[in-house]
């Protein structure tokens, strides 16, 4: 939606710019010295009012471009990891296991490079401020890259297609191993919402890109984040140009790049942002019910 500026330029009516000169023609207690008053106040009055108009159109001009910016809403379901229909644990022995290509918490795949590399669970404890939760990937197996994968349907991927889109989330660990954190936006140019969720063929090694299968493509450069601390961070990968020719679905891929591991060690990711546009902006959190059921149109426990 384009919101049209509600200001509109006053021009000053009324100045005489070329007051006639005092030619003496009257006596000098009836002359009117229009040169003289002209210079000690109608060019401050001028002045003034030119530049009240000048920051008026500026200001509007901010105010929508910050109204505009601030329209779009998460395309992400489950952002910040509060739907756990299937459990809030996963591990090599739980019902559904921590296997590369699963799905785990609500909307969300897990991908790595083995079996059981990461145990996952949702975290109410280690969240940023004003969070319920948060991801916990917890290192099980050394040495390995791992992430997470959601996938966005073409009904909704279309509001993006063409055009550009901004990612954003925070993250933090525990440990010191995992210092090599990249996300990415991609796009499927298959059969639409008939994708291959298992993106990766080449994990690659430390600082490189993990290979894509087929169909998949990377619409940004992935490269190191700042190097995550044991504070929450907020990350961002902006103007993204969604320009893949027929492209049909999207998907955010957020993925520790490390490959020097330590057991134990914990990456956290929350609130993950997906919006159109080519700023990452924070979004409003839907309420719980609103999540559960956009969540159980896709997958619903009984």
């Amino acid at each position: 939606m384009t919101i049209t500026n509600p200001y509109t330029s006053q021009a000053i009516s009324g100045y005489n710019t070329s007051p006639p000169s005092d030619d003496g023609s009257q006596t000098s207690s009836n002359r009117v010295e229009w040169a003289k008053h002209k210079t000690k106040l109608g060019d401050p009055i001028k002045t003034l009012a030119e530049a009240v108009n000048s920051q008026t159109l500026s200001a509007f001009s901010s105010l929508i471009s910050y109204i505009e910016s601030a329209q779009p809403s998460n395309m992400i379901i489950n952002p910040d990891f509060r739907v756990a229909q299937l459990g809030t644990t996963f591990t090599a022995t739980t019902q559904t296991v921590n296997n590369d290509d699963t799905y785990l918490l609500d909307q969300w795949i897990l991908l790595a490079e083995g079996a059981d590399t990461v145990d996952v669970s949702q975290s109410t404890t280690t969240v940023p401020k004003g969070s319920y939760s948060s991801i916990a990937l917890d290192v099980e197996t050394a040495n390995r890259k791992f992430g997470i994968l959601q996938i966005i349907e073409a009904r909704d991927a279309a509001r993006i297609l063409g055009g550009s889109a901004s990612l954003s989330f925070q993250a933090r660990i525990s440990g010191s191993s995992l210092t090599k954190l990249r996300a990415a936006i991609i796009t499927w140019n298959g059969t639409a919402d008939s994708v291959t969720s298992d993106i990766i063929s080449a994990w690659g090694a430390v600082g490189v890109n993990p290979t894509l299968v087929a169909n998949w493509t990377y619409e940004n450069t992935p490269a190191d984040l700042t190097t995550p601390t044991t504070s929450f961070q907020t990350y961002t990968v902006e103007s993204v140009a969604i320009d893949t020719a027929s492209g049909k679905n999207v998907g955010v891929f957020i993925w520790s790049d490390a490959k020097t591991t330590t057991i134990g060690d914990f990456l956290y990711i929350a609130n993950v942002n997906l919006v159109p546009g080519t700023k990452a902006l924070d979004t409003t959190a839907r309420l719980f019910e609103t999540e559960m059921a956009l969540c159980q149109r896709h997958l619903e426990k009984s």
